[in-house]
């Protein structure tokens, strides 16, 4: 008898960043522009400057949805002494999600200021005590996603470029993290720009770790930009989430090299064979 071969049918989706794209216009038009491109999902960091109601009529009228967020903008997972702050972020922003439908929330381990920079590494906590607090927090915050049925997805950043100071840099720490909380509502955000540029094997972490991904980020390397204008073979890593069985979002979290239209365009493009 011959071996039959089975194939995972291709679910993966597809959203924009908002953050970076089309700097000159106002958000609403922005959301226009990812929608008039083709595109099904829109993301975004902050929630706090956002009129949620009119975005909430607009993804409406134009057929989008709200994949992604933040979850928090202040606080510490890695400090205790910040962790009532950080829970009331999580908790507004929990709130916030519902009213637009949105699904996902981004929580980071150290605050950043609006340009990235981290503004607390806390030296004086050892790095295995602010493991520990870490594990400790999400765990805390595990039954809010629970009650709201969210994901709270942890993020990992780069440290040797962008986020000097962040304290989840590595992927196999992020990833025993997730295991160890052991809470489907606790997932992992999956950055490979980040990952990349700490010098991690993508297709790998993909393959061996994909039960703790809820969501991934994608821009090329170096230079953040979109698809295409780095070394990063991203047809190839689109084809192995479709392989691996992969049903979430692609968020594109990206600077565009020239132009945002443009930049839109390429990624159409080589998401096409997927839609």
């Amino acid at each position: 008898m011959g071996h039959m071969v089975i194939y995972a049918i291709m679910t993966v989706r597809f959203s924009i960043c908002t953050a970076m794209i089309f700097p000159q216009l106002p958000f609403p038009r922005r959301v226009e522009k990812i929608a008039g491109a083709g595109f099904e999902g829109i993301e975004f960091w902050d929630w706090k400057d956002k009129r949620l109601d009119a975005l909430a009529s607009q993804c409406a009228e134009l057929g989008l949805i709200v994949t992604n967020m933040s979850g928090q903008r202040a606080g510490s997972l890695v400090d205790p002494k910040e962790f009532g702050l950080y829970k009331g972020e999580v908790v507004a922003s929990i709130e916030a999600a519902r009213s637009i439908s949105c699904g996902n929330l981004m929580l980071l381990t150290n605050p950043l200021d609006p340009d990235g920079n981290v503004l607390n590494a806390y030296p004086e906590i050892q790095p295995q005590q602010k493991r520990a607090n870490c594990e400790q927090a999400l765990s805390e915050l595990a039954s809010l996603a629970t009650e709201a049925n969210v994901h709270l997805l942890v993020e990992p950043l780069n440290t040797v470029i962008d986020h000097s100071g962040y304290w989840l840099d590595d992927a196999d720490c992020a990833f025993e993290l997730i295991r160890t909380v052991g809470h489907p509502g606790i997932r992992l955000l999956y950055d490979f720009y980040h990952m990349r540029a700490m010098g991690r094997d993508i297709h790998r972490d993909i393959e061996n770790n994909l039960d703790l991904i809820g969501y991934v980020h994608a821009a090329d390397f170096p230079g953040r930009h979109e698809p295409g204008t780095g070394e990063m073979n991203y047809p190839s890593i689109l084809r192995l989430l479709g392989s691996c069985g992969y049903d979430g979002f692609v968020g594109f979290e990206f600077t565009p090299a020239n132009s945002s239209d443009e930049a839109l365009k390429t990624i159409h493009r080589l998401v096409e064979p997927y839609l």
